[in-house]
């Protein structure tokens, strides 16, 4: 079978890895907006991006895409530049999969505000002939393929929570396949407005505190967060060939359906465990040889119970180091996959394993702690690693486990 790893990596979002490795955080409150009644933070970018893509080659207006196309353009040249991928030859055949979970939000809120204006006075309602390209859910996968000058398959799949880590599992699927050698693949979101805080607050599944505290007594919920991850993907020897820098190998994968309920896990964890085992057999790998795994952990009371039921059945006495970057970040929702997915493979090069904020001791929940799970409370660690899992659990039961091993 032919294999896949890692040549570059673009991030656009609330923290870049040096930043998270430094135990750093991203939520602050949101710029431009509030909900009254609520205590809102968001894991928002601090960059400008907008100017960010003024600058990109080709001549691009910010004011014709939504923010998580944006988000998904600095990503992906981010990766271009990372991957040594500079001649447009180079791209011509790359296969591009960016998803989303939401798709243009943010558009489709201004368009609803006119809209009721409208009602409201009367005054006219206009819509730019933008506001469809730009709030269509493969917005940004179009645009990225339109940057980088890629030809080859193009898709944009909704996964909820877990889009992004289908993202990479179809665009390694392509290239094991042989329909590309190459592929961006990734995932962006840009939810950080009143009505996204609003509907999750009303499923009770946001943090009515502002605070994301995977794994803590005291969780709540989770917090939003915008941004993006783009990841070069390449067939190994196409990369051997060229020279490339080998980040990380793609080894498995696991993706399977809790078939459950649409927003509450399986209260076993069963098919979580599943996608995890899966994940290790197509990799070859005993669980013992995974050192590290990027935990879903959102904060919410029972989903993070639920994974580390679902971590001790897998790993058993020999339980690898855990944490949850979502502390950092927030949850990006479809593009938390895709920049968690980064995240670790830097775990895995880099030797440094991020840190889980806001953990002590006293805080954690020893539900969750149960059988000695180590959360890498305070700091990172350094530690040499094999092999390493990125965890998605989402609504609709969708989960996704992928296994990366350093080369």
């Amino acid at each position: 079978m032919r294999r896949v790893v890692v040549t570059g990596i673009g991030i656009c979002a609330p923290l870049d890895f040096p930043a998270i490795v430094a135990g750093k955080c991203g939520l602050r409150a949101p710029a431009g907006w509030h909900a009254p009644g609520m205590d809102v933070r968001v894991g928002s970018v601090s960059e400008d991006a907008a100017a960010l893509v003024r600058m990109l080659p080709g001549g691009w207006r910010p004011d014709r895409l939504d923010p998580f196309s944006w988000f998904a353009l600095i990503a992906a040249e981010r990766a271009r530049v990372d991957s040594g991928l500079s001649e447009p030859g180079q791209r011509e055949q790359a296969a591009v999969v960016v998803a989303s979970a939401m798709g243009g939000e943010q558009t489709r809120h201004r368009a609803s505000a006119h809209l009721a204006e409208h009602h409201l006075t009367g005054k006219r309602a206009r819509f730019s002939p933008f506001t469809a390209p730009k709030l269509m859910p493969n917005a940004a996968s179009a645009n990225v393929a339109m940057l980088l000058g890629a030809h080859g398959p193009n898709v944009s799949p909704g996964a909820a929570c877990a889009s992004g880590a289908y993202a990479l599992v179809l665009a390694a699927d392509l290239i094991r396949l042989g329909r590309a050698d190459v592929a961006f693949a990734g995932a962006a979101e840009a939810p950080c407005e009143e009505v996204a805080a609003r509907v999750f607050a009303a499923g009770e599944a946001l943090s009515p505190t502002g605070r994301s505290l995977p794994f803590h007594r005291d969780r709540d919920g989770f917090v939003l967060a915008e941004g993006a991850a783009v990841l070069v993907l390449e067939e190994e020897e196409h990369a051997r060939r060229r020279g490339a820098r080998i980040l990380a190998r793609l080894a498995g994968a696991g993706l399977t359906c809790d078939a459950h309920h649409v927003v509450a896990p399986h209260p076993e964890g069963t098919y979580a465990v599943q996608a995890m085992r899966l994940a290790l057999a197509e990799a070859g790998l005993s669980p013992d040889r995974v050192g590290y795994v990027n935990a879903h952990a959102t904060g919410t009371p029972v989903g993070d119970l639920v994974e580390c039921r679902a971590l001790r059945e897998v790993f058993g006495s020999r339980l690898p180091l855990v944490s949850a970057t979502k502390s950092a970040t927030g949850h990006l929702l479809g593009a938390a996959g895709a920049v968690e997915a980064a995240y670790t493979v830097l775990a895995v090069y880099s030797r440094q394993i991020p840190p889980t904020l806001g953990l002590s001791a006293a805080a954690l929940d020893p539900a969750c702690a149960e059988g000695g799970l180590d959360f890498v409370a305070g700091s990172a660690r350094e530690v040499s690693l094999e092999a390493a899992l990125s965890n998605s659990f989402a609504f609709g039961g969708h989960n996704a486990s992928l296994l990366f091993q350093r080369v």
